[in-house]
């Protein structure tokens, strides 16, 4: 059955209001990476009470609205993925390698987020895209979709939150036979 056009409104309303908020929180978060990571020397952070509070107010807001966002994160994923291809074919800025540990990185970014958007988003997923996020701009004074170690933090969450949704859904309640006897694991 279609929406309603109330219905629809709202869908927008709320579509376009958490993509104004991701927007609104990437400003404390740049802001606050400024001022603790990309000005320190390399391999140093620099202690910024005001840079700390940035990340908090950046955080809590989007964790508060990750069930919108995280379909434009999926975009850029995708987007990333088909720069990456040409990338490593034309093999141009970076190396074929590092070309292809950037597909790598955005096609499982990609099929997790997915699998986040079809089971639905609990807090740990929120939390974990909110640390994605965090670890996609840690390195971004590079280049926004360049090779960052932090990128391996950031796919870790994701993969922690998916592992941890299947292990409660999935790995529970499981009924195997042994010798004629039903045991519940």
């Amino acid at each position: 059955m279609s929406q309603s056009v109330k219905e629809q409104v709202k869908s927008g309303l709320r579509l376009g209001g958490g993509v104004a908020v991701f927007l609104v929180a990437m400003a404390p978060l740049v802001d606050g990476l400024r001022r603790v990571v990309w000005e320190a020397p390399p391999h140093q952070l620099v202690w910024s009470p005001i840079g700390c509070v940035e990340f908090v107010l950046a955080a809590s807001l989007l964790v508060s609205t990750a069930p919108v966002w995280m379909y434009l994160i999926a975009g850029c994923m995708l987007i990333g993925s088909i720069k990456g291809v040409l990338v490593f074919v034309a093999g141009a800025p970076i190396s074929r390698l590092e070309a292809a540990g950037l597909v790598f990185v955005f096609l499982v970014t990609l099929i997790l987020i997915g699998s986040i958007a079809v089971r639905g988003t609990t807090l740990l997923d929120r939390i974990a895209l909110t640390l994605y996020v965090f670890s996609l701009g840690w390195g971004a004074e590079k280049g926004l979709l360049m090779p960052s170690p932090s990128l391996a933090i950031g796919l870790a969450a994701l993969f922690g939150s998916w592992c941890v949704y299947y292990w409660r859904h999935h790995g529970t309640g499981k009924v195997w036979r042994s010798g004629g006897a039903s045991h519940r694991v």
